[in-house]
Parts: structure tokens; C-alpha cells; sequence
């Protein structure tokens, strides 16, 4: 059984210097780029959404964000097929997990992180 998530990362931060304007805060959505990294991983960065897929074989998608400043981010996933709950965690570097949700939503069928400050700039 496959199920498809879309990713999306939200930049709500004034800090941010990535051509984000900073009148359009919580009202717009600033998705990311996605690049494989050596070990199998994407690294995310600010400006187009991502798309992952979940099978019985890959039942988890790594993302890194290397964050400039101590930013206020948002992470949406949706379900776009299948019957899977949506889960989001954001990692530390070190692996901590500083936020987390399970999906949330009347339908099950996504998940979000509205609005959570990083700690500090560094990969997440």
C-alpha cells in the first residue's frame, strides 16, 4: 500500500533574508526546495514544495532544513492518497525532536506544525 504526502514548509519568520516580504506573514505559504543528500535524505530550502511518498518498504521521509537564524516555521503534510495518518516531527541536530504532530485535522488526512520558533540557526 503506497500513500502520498505533500510537504510543506511555511517561513512566518521577519528575520528571514530569502527574498520573503516580510507584509505577508501567516497569510501566504512559502514552500522549499528538495535535494538528495549522500545518505538518502532531501535537504530542504526556502521557496518551492516537496513531494514524498510513503510505501511498505519507505515508511518515513528524512528532510533537512538548514536554517539560517533562529526562524518561526510552519510544516504541513497532506495525504493525497491511501489511508495512512499523517505524522510531522522536527529534529534537532542532534535528533531531539522540538515539535511534533499527529494528525490533527477532522479528516486524518493531514497533519501541522502551525507555527514554531527553531531554538537557534543549525539543520534541523
Amino acid at each position: 500500500m503506497k500513500s502520498k504526502l505533500m510537504f510543506r514548509l511555511i517561513c512566518l519568520s521577519l528575520l528571514l533574508v530569502m527574498a520573503l516580504p516580510s507584509a505577508v506573514l501567516a497569510s501566504e505559504n512559502y514552500p522549499i526546495h528538495s535535494h538528495p543528500t549522500q545518505d538518502g535524505g532531501n535537504t530542504l530550502t526556502y521557496g518551492t514544495e516537496v513531494t514524498g511518498e510513503i510505501t511498505a518498504e519507505a515508511f518515513e521521509q528524512l528532510w533537512t532544513l538548514e536554517a539560517p537564524s533562529a526562524d518561526r516555521i510552519g510544516v504541513v503534510v497532506e495525504r493525497t492518497g491511501g489511508n495512512l495518518v499523517p505524522m510531522v516531527s522536527i529534529l534537532d541536530a542532534s535528533g531531539t525532536e522540538v515539535a511534533y504532530s499527529y494528525g490533527p485535522n477532522d479528516t486524518q488526512s493531514g497533519s501541522q506544525i502551525d507555527s514554531f520558533t527553531l531554538p537557534t540557526a543549525g539543520s534541523y
